[in-house]
C-alpha cells in the first residue's frame, strides 16, 4: 500500500491519500480507488474499531481483521448493505466463519435464543431483501443481532452494519445499547 500526505484544499490539516494496489482478481475491498481522509478521520475510525473490540472482549488481532472489514465498508458507502456485503464483511472479521451461516443454535446471556439455524438463510433474505434508504439503522442492527447469523464476530459485523445504514462510517457511532 502507498501512502501519499497532501493537503486537501477543504481542509486545514494535511490529510493521507491512500493507495490500495489492485487485486488482478478484484479481491475484496479492492477498487484501486484512491480515498483523501484527514489523519483525525483515521484515527477516529481507528479508535472507535478499538473500543468496539474491547467491548466485545477480543483479542488485538480482531483489530486488524475490523478495520479491513471497515474499508470494504467504505468502498462500499454509496449504496446499501446487501446480504452478500455480509457474507464478505463476516469473512474480513473473523476468516474462521468462512462467510457462512452457523449451523449451531445459539442462546443470549438473558436467556433468550436467536433464529433457529435453520432459518438463519432466509431470515437474512428478508432482512436484506426490505432494506431500503428509509430503514432505521438501529432496526436494521437489532433485527440482525437476533437472528445472530454467525458463529463468531456478529457484534462487530454489526458495529460495521450500523455505521454504514447509518451513513456515519466517517464518523462512527458506537452501537445503541439495546435492552432485549
Amino acid at each position: 500500500m502507498s501512502r501519499e500526505v497532501v493537503t486537501h484544499p477543504l481542509a486545514t490539516c494535511p490529510a493521507i491519500v491512500v493507495g490500495k494496489a489492485r487485486d488482478p482478481d478484484g479481491g475484496v475491498g479492492n477498487t484501486g480507488e484512491m480515498r483523501l481522509m484527514a489523519p483525525t478521520v483515521i484515527e477516529d475510525i481507528t479508535s472507535r474499531c478499538v473500543a468496539e473490540c474491547v467491548r466485545q472482549g477480543v483479542g488485538v488481532d480482531a483489530v486488524g481483521r475490523l478495520l479491513v472489514a471497515y474499508n470494504y465498508a467504505l468502498d462500499r458507502a454509496a449504496q446499501l448493505p446487501t446480504e452478500h456485503d455480509v457474507l464478505e464483511i463476516a469473512k474480513l472479521v473473523d476468516p474462521w466463519t468462512q462467510g457462512t451461516y452457523r449451523s449451531t443454535p445459539v442462546t443470549f446471556d438473558d436467556g433468550g435464543s436467536g433464529t433457529d439455524w435453520r432459518e438463519v438463510p432466509d431470515a437474512m433474505h428478508r432482512l436484506f431483501g426490505a432494506l431500503d434508504f428509509g430503514a432505521e439503522p438501529a432496526g436494521v442492527v437489532r433485527s440482525f443481532l437476533r437472528i445472530h447469523s454467525f458463529t463468531d464476530g456478529n457484534g462487530r459485523l454489526a458495529f460495521v452494519l450500523y455505521n454504514w445504514s447509518n451513513q456515519t462510517l466517517l464518523s462512527p457511532a458506537p452501537l445503541p445499547a439495546f435492552r432485549w
